[in-house]
């Protein structure tokens, strides 16, 4: 497994320089908005910074259209045991369940998260992802839209 952070001014200059570096098969583990310190901080627009990583090993939706090589066959085995060829049938399916899952927690995750917002919140969830912008990129940006309304609806309630 191979793990890098990207620093850029917006999640879209950062993206862009992870794929370029690490390509299309990385996935995003962190992100965050960074301002810089001390005086210049002021001046300054804050940037964000993104952590990528990218295992051969693991496998992800995308995976399920990349082409599977068999492993190579043993003639003598071959013939004298039709086993192995039974396990590595069951290997695929426990993956592709194991997949199954996976997909199942992430999208429990995000309607755990959307559900308790207003309609304009998931509406702007929905048009994020079908744009095809990251999940939780998506979610992280829902969640900041949300905490600033709050915190403009509690100053206008201060105020009155």
């Amino acid at each position: 497994m191979k793990i890098k952070k990207f620093v850029a001014r917006d999640f879209q200059a950062a993206i862009k320089q992870a794929k370029a570096e690490m390509g299309g098969e990385a996935i995003i583990l962190h992100s965050r908005q960074v301002k810089k310190r001390g005086l210049l901080a002021w001046f300054s627009a804050p940037y964000v910074e993104i952590t990528v990583a990218i295992d051969n090993d693991l496998m992800v939706n995308s995976d399920r259209y990349r082409k599977k090589t068999p492993p190579p066959e043993d003639n003598a085995d071959a013939a004298n045991n039709v086993k192995p060829e039974r396990d590595e049938e069951l290997l695929l399916e426990l993956r592709s369940m194991k997949n199954l899952i996976t997909d199942l927690k992430s999208r429990m995750y995000e309607l755990e998260r959307i559900g308790g917002m207003s309609e304009q919140l998931q509406v702007l969830y929905e048009i994020l992802t079908e744009n095809h912008v990251d999940r939780e990129i998506a979610l992280n940006i829902v969640s900041s839209v949300a905490s600033t309304w709050q915190r403009k609806l509690m100053r206008l309630k201060i105020e009155s």
